[in-house]
Order: C-alpha cells, then structure tokens, then sequence
C-alpha cells in the first residue's frame, strides 16, 4: 500500500474558467516548469455497504472510468501535515481480479464471496459483493506536469491538475472547481506546499486551501441540497459559492465532531 502527498486549492473568483485558462496557459510558475496540459473527462463512483463500514473506517472504495481506462481504488487514513498537504494510503490500479483482491483485503472486506467476476462490468460485480454507490460524479481535468528546474535532469516530481467537479443531487448539479497538486514520490512532498504557495501569490485572493476531499464535498452537498432548496436564475447549474463553501465546512465539522464523541 503506498502513500500519496497533495494539497488542494479551491477557486474562490467569480470567474473559474478564465483562471483555469490563465493557469493552463502557463509554462513556468517560480522554479517549476510545467508541460503542456492534456484534458480528460473522468466519471467516479464510490461504493461502500449498506452499513457504511468504508466511510467508518476513513476509507473510500472509488471505481473510476477515463476514456477505455477502468481503475479500482482504495484511499483512505487521511492526516495533513503541518504545511497543509494531505497525506493518505492509497491502492490503486486497472481493474482486475488481482486489485480487486487487494482491495478487499486491505478494506477489510475480504470475507465478502464474490459471486462472479464481470471483466466487462466492474460496477456489477461490485454491486454482487453487496457494496451499493454512494456518490456519482463527473469531472473534467486538465493536467499538467511539475518538473523542478534546480534539479539537474530531474524527472517529473508532481503533478497539477485542474478540476471542475460536477455533483448531480436533488435535481440540480453543483459545480465546484479546484487545483489539486500532488507530488510524484514521498522525495517531492516539499513541492506540493512550495507550488500552492507560489500559485496564490501569483493569483491573488483567488484561490484557498481547501483541506477535503471530493468525496466529503460531495456527501456534505447532498445533505444540504434538500435543507437549501436551489434559488438562482439558472437552477439546473450551481456555480457552488462561497455561502455554499460555509455550509459545507460546517456540515463536515459537525459530522466529524460527532463521530469523535462516539
């Protein structure tokens, strides 16, 4: 099981997708050089049981579609370090019987019998493991690599990655977009919080760190959709502001305080 190191800024401007541009088109930010970006769109869902053991836990069990890529993951045991980038167990790979297996063992899942194994139907297979989707979301992502110029033939040591996040819940998509920037190895952890840094100095006031991740923001939307009923011009679309941003912290402050107390 390996150890993944990011940080997360999410767009605070009322305009994203001229940030997303601007960031997309540059070539360099301070010692960093970055690649050409390539863009994707990325279909995830999270499975847990009808108990909700994964989440009790701390782990998630994602399945994630990319072009004719299906990946299985396991991620989970999430801490921030003192320079607010999220370190987190992760086991990760093309769907398979193999990762699968590795899967269930390291969730604690292994006693589930797998009735049959769907080369071609990964979401059925885990659908007959008794596991049921928690949480469905699109996303499109630009990526770009992070090379550290001041390391001569230096290899990639990252990654940024910008997303817009779509969560379809009570009839309306949320729409949340966010810069993740993750380190390649546990050697380049250091860029990840430099990176952030050098990202909002150069974008002032227009990003923040945003310390949970998508599947939290997801769940907290969800729960709070039927509380706030959508009012806005174009209610099919919500651009999630900062209002929004407000509740969902709140949600997740006061849904962690009360598993601490259990």
């Amino acid at each position: 099981m390996s150890e993944e190191f990011e940080l997360t800024l999410r767009v605070r401007t009322g305009d994203p997708v001229s940030l997303f541009r601007a960031v997309a088109g540059l070539r360099s930010l301070g010692p960093y050089e970055l690649s050409v970006p390539g863009a994707s769109s990325v279909y995830d869902r999270y499975f847990d049981t009808d108990r909700g053991s994964l989440m009790g836990s701390g782990l998630a069990l994602r399945l994630r579609q990319e072009g004719d890529r299906t990946c299985l993951g396991l991620k989970g045991k999430e801490r921030i370090d003192p320079q607010g980038a999220i370190r987190r167990l992760e086991i990760e790979g093309p769907w398979s019987k193999n990762i699968l297996a590795r899967v269930l063992e390291a969730s604690g899942l292994a006693s589930l019998q797998v009735p049959a194994f769907l080369p071609q139907d990964p979401a059925g297979t885990l659908s007959g493991l008794g596991l049921r989707v928690i949480q469905r979301r699109l996303m499109e992502r630009t990526r770009m690599h992070v090379v550290d110029a001041r390391v001569q033939n230096g290899g990639i040591a990252g990654e940024l990655a910008l997303d817009t996040v779509h969560y379809q819940t009570a009839g309306v998509v949320f729409t949340h977009y966010e810069i993740e920037i993750e380190a390649s190895s546990h050697e380049n952890e250091g860029m990840v919080a430099d990176l952030a840094e050098i990202l909002q100095k150069e974008f002032p006031g227009a990003l923040c760190r945003w310390d949970h991740n998508k599947l939290i923001t997801g769940l907290a939307l969800q729960a709070l959709a039927g509380q706030y009923p959508a009012r806005t011009e174009s209610p099919e679309e919500i651009v999630v502001s900062g209002q929004w941003y407000k509740r969902i912290e709140d949600w997740i402050r006061m849904h962690r305080d009360a598993r601490v107390k259990e």
